[in-house]
Formats: C-alpha cells, sequence, structure tokens
C-alpha cells in the first residue's frame, strides 16, 4: 500500500508542478491549457487506467476501470480494480459503486458494504474553479521551470519533466507530502498525452521512482496509462443488484486513505 501511495503522489506531482528551457514549446502548453479547459467539460465518460510496475518483488499489474455521470443532480460512479502479481490474478478485487444515495464497497466478494451520502457531501457551496477558455489560463512562465521539454508533434502531447526541481518543491513545501518525498526520489516522469479535439484520448506517464525502506533503497519503474471513451455520451453505467449489500456508518474509504 505504501508503494501504491508513493506512486500516486508521483502522479499527484505530476499534475500539480506541470510544465524550462529552449526545449519547452509554448504550442505544448497551449495544448496542454486546451485539454483542461476540455476536462471540466467531461461530464460523463467510461474509463481504463492501467498500471505496469517493476520492482525487487516482481511484476505487478493494476487495472481501474468503469464509468460515471455528472450530468444529473446525482452522480453516477463505477469502479472496479483488478490486481496481478507473479502471473496470479485477481479479477474485480475491489469494486465500488455511487448510485442515487448510496456508494456501495464491494471486497473481493467477501465484504459488501454500503453508506448513505447524507452529510458526507457539503452543505455549503465549495468555491469552484472557472476552466471556461476565457477565464482560465495556466500560469506558463511559472510552470516551464518544472519542465525539461514539452513539444507537439500531429495530435501527440509530450512532457519531460525536472524531477530535481519537482522534488526540490516538494521538500520545500512543508506539506505532508514533503514527509512522503523525504523517503522517495522521483528518477524519471514523462508523459505522452494523445489529443482528440483538444482533447485527451489518451495519457501514457512512465517514471522511476527509489523509495528508502527501513534504511535500504528500493527502485520501482512504472507505466500508467489512462484513456477515456464515449465521452459526454452518458452511456447507461450496469450496476450489481444491491440488496445484499449492508449499511454502515464508518467511512468505506477509511482503510484506503
Amino acid at each position: 500500500m505504501k508503494k501504491l501511495t508513493s506512486l500516486l503522489f508521483c502522479i499527484a506531482m505530476l499534475f500539480s508542478l506541470t510544465a524550462c528551457g529552449s526545449k519547452v514549446s509554448d504550442d505544448a502548453l497551449d495544448a496542454f491549457e486546451a485539454v483542461i479547459q476540455n476536462m471540466a467539460k467531461m461530464k460523463s465518460a467510461d474509463y481504463v487506467l492501467t498500471m505496469d510496475a517493476t520492482n525487487k518483488e516482481g511484476d505487478q499489474k493494476m487495472t481501474l476501470e468503469g464509468s460515471y455521470n455528472l450530468q444529473n443532480a446525482k452522480p453516477l460512479l463505477s469502479a472496479s480494480l483488478s490486481m496481478e502479481m507473479d502471473n496470479e490474478k485477481q479479477e474485480d478485487a475491489i469494486q465500488f459503486y455511487i448510485d442515487g444515495d448510496y456508494m456501495y464497497l464491494n471486497l473481493m466478494e467477501f465484504m459488501k458494504q454500503k453508506q448513505s451520502l447524507a452529510g458526507m457531501l457539503p452543505t455549503e457551496e465549495l468555491p469552484s474553479l472557472d476552466t471556461a477558455a476565457d477565464t482560465f489560463k495556466l500560469p506558463k512562465d511559472e510552470l516551464k521551470k518544472y519542465l525539461k521539454e514539452a513539444s507537439l508533434k500531429g495530435d501527440t502531447l509530450t512532457m519531460v519533466f525536472d524531477c530535481e526541481k519537482i522534488m526540490d518543491v516538494s521538500k520545500e513545501s512543508g506539506s505532508s507530502t514533503s514527509q512522503l518525498s523525504a523517503n522517495t526520489t522521483i528518477n524519471k516522469l514523462n508523459l505522452v498525452m494523445e489529443l482528440k479535439d483538444n482533447a485527451m484520448k489518451k495519457t501514457t506517464i512512465s517514471m522511476d521512482i527509489t523509495q528508502t525502506v527501513a534504511g535500504e533503497k528500493e527502485a520501482t519503474s512504472a507505466d500508467i496509462d489512462i484513456e477515456f471513451k464515449n465521452i459526454n455520451k452518458a452511456t447507461p453505467i450496469q450496476f450489481p443488484d444491491f440488496t445484499d449489500y449492508i449499511e454502515t456508518e464508518s467511512s468505506l474509504l477509511a482503510g484506503f486513505m
């Protein structure tokens, strides 16, 4: 779980410290800006996220797939996590849903629970990020500091990040991520994005990280693919029968945070 958390930390750093040098194309940053604007307009989609990782424990693969629909007052979501390690597969090990007024969790068919969304969602209006094309602008000059290269060739956007600068900022931030980065070093962080109509079709994130565990350094390489399909087509989400799910008041996600 700590390794997975570290990988997710690296992804978070990727999107929060995006985008120096003569190899950084303004056209590429313009395209990335358009992608962010269009992602805010994706109210429904099917998605697949796959992560292939290699470390001293062997090869590991994780697949997260499902659908979401935010077009109505109540959000709909399905997510299924499958894992593979040393040729041992666990299909649909964790299944998570949001339907109506409840969220549902199915853990390997062993534990099926549901929890009411009442009281979990904020009652006050939260400030929102306006990503409309005429208002949202990337701070490109600032973001360029964290890129070694950014190029746009046809419909392919490529970004190569300056890992040393990302790690320096993380360590100096004083936030909770700085504690994690003290034991985790990002050695490589690249992004290749396939675009269609100024929107993200598929993204591949390649990274190499080194973690210090019990005084020993462990290297991990990972490739993460993210793909969206049926964007804004509001395709029906197939939910299972929830009649045998037991209601609980404790957070369903507490064990995974």
